[in-house]
């Protein structure tokens, strides 16, 4: 009757442009107006930019949600590091201690897009359970 669903959907479609929303906006309004792809995608932005959360942004998230981006951070970061150290030890026959921290462990990742994909779609499934 109104065409509201109209209204919405152009205006999801405009403002999810490339660098219309920050990341932390986007993960906010899409948890707010339940936009899964946005939340997504200001997920992957945060978890995969040069520097993490900033103290505003952080502010923003919540404490909790900036601690769980931070934690899966270092769970990439780490990823990164075992499979530069596999390369290492294959190319140049290495012997190189790695960690023990069972919390460094994902066996799902293999390569480097999949743990990224696998570690956002494990913070949307916690931001999910935390905002129900």
């Amino acid at each position: 009757m109104w065409e509201f669903s109209t209204l919405r959907d152009l205006s999801i479609e405009y403002l999810g442009k490339p660098g219309m929303l920050d990341p932390v906006s986007k993960m906010l309004l899409g948890m707010k107006y339940h936009i899964t792809h946005w939340l997504i995608s200001g997920c992957d932005q945060l978890l995969n930019r040069t520097e993490g959360p900033r103290a505003e942004e952080a502010e923003q998230l919540g404490t909790v949600v900036t601690i769980k981006i931070y934690d899966l951070r270092e769970v990439r970061i780490a990823a990164r590091l075992r499979a530069i150290i596999s390369i290492l030890r294959r190319r140049f026959k290495l012997r190189l201690r790695t960690t023990s921290d069972p919390h460094l462990e994902f066996p799902q990742c293999t390569r480097q897009r999949s743990c990224s994909s696998y570690i956002v779609a494990s913070l949307v499934e916690y931001i999910i359970f935390l905002y129900r």
